[in-house]
C-alpha cells in the first residue's frame, strides 16, 4: 500500500519507504530495502531514471481491483458508497482514495495496538492473514457466528499459501495459546469463545475504515463539483 501511495506522489524511493516503515512500526527500516528487492523480483516495481521506482501497470490494476473488492461489502453497510468501487477506475479518484487511506492508516499505526495478540498470532507471520481469512470462512456461519468446528487440514494450508507445514503448525499453536483457536479433533479447528470477539472487532475495524475512506472520497468529489460549478457561475457573470 505504501508503495502504491508513494508512486502516485512520484516519491517511491528507498529513503521515503524507510521513513514510513520506521514511523508506523509495521516494518523495520532495514526491511524496506528487502521489500523493494522482492517487489522488483516479482515484477511489480521497476527502476526509474530519477533514482526512484515506479509500480508497473499490472500492479496498479491489481491493487485497484484489490481495493474495489474490499469496498464491495462496504456498500451493503452504507448504500451511499455503492458508486465508489467503479469510481476508482478513474486514475484521479484512485490516487485520491490512496491518499485518504494511507494518511488515515499511518495515523492509526501511531496509536496503541488494539489487538497485539492477534497481530502476533496471525497478522505478522508469513501467510497469517490468509490463514485467518480461511479459518474465518470455514469456522463461522453466514452470520459470522462461530460454529462447532470445521476441517482445515494443515497440509492444505501449507500447499495453498506456499509455506512449510512446520510454519503453519507453529502459527496455529500460537493462535491456540493466545485463545483464538481450539483444536477440536484431527485437522479440526474452531474459534475460541474468548478470542473470537477480537477477531470480529478486527474485521469490523477494517470495514469501518473503508466506510470512512469512501465517505471522505465522495465528500471530496462533492466539494470539487461545487467548486467547479461556482467557477462556471463566476465565469458566466
Amino acid at each position: 500500500m505504501s508503495a502504491a501511495y508513494l508512486d502516485t506522489r512520484g516519491g517511491l524511493n528507498l529513503t521515503l519507504l524507510r521513513q514510513i516503515c520506521a514511523a508506523t512500526g509495521l516494518l523495520t527500516a532495514n526491511r524496506a530495502a528487502a521489500l523493494i528487492d522482492f517487489m522488483l523480483h516479482i515484477g511489480v516495481l521497476e527502476a526509474a531514471p530519477d533514482h526512484c521506482y515506479r509500480t508497473t501497470p499490472a500492479f496498479q490494476k491489481a491493487w485497484c481491483r484489490h481495493i474495489q473488492a474490499a469496498l464491495e461489502p462496504v456498500a451493503l453497510l452504507d448504500p451511499a458508497l455503492a458508486p465508489v468501487p467503479a469510481a476508482l477506475d478513474d486514475p484521479g479518484m484512485y490516487q485520491h482514495f490512496l491518499a485518504i487511506q494511507a494518511c488515515r492508516l499511518y495515523a492509526l499505526a501511531s496509536e496503541p495496538d488494539p489487538f497485539p495478540s492477534l497481530r502476533a498470532s496471525f497478522l505478522h507471520p508469513l501467510a497469517g492473514c490468509a490463514i485467518l481469512h480461511t479459518l474465518a470462512l470455514a469456522c463461522t456461519d453466514e452470520g459470522f457466528v462461530p460454529i462447532e468446528g470445521a476441517t482445515v487440514p494443515l497440509t492444505a494450508l501449507s500447499q495453498r499459501f506456499a509455506v512449510s507445514q512446520p510454519h503453519v503448525r507453529r502459527l496455529l499453536k500460537r493462535a491456540e495459546a493466545n485463545r483464538f483457536l481450539l483444536h477440536v479433533g484431527p485437522s479440526r479447528r474452531a474459534f475460541h469463545p474468548e478470542g473470537f470477539p477480537t477477531v470480529r472487532y478486527h474485521y469490523a475495524a477494517h470495514l469501518a475504515e473503508l466506510i470512512e475512506c469512501g465517505r471522505l472520497l465522495l465528500a471530496g468529489r462533492a466539494d470539487e463539483s461545487a467548486a467547479a460549478e461556482e467557477q462556471l457561475e463566476c465565469t458566466a457573470v
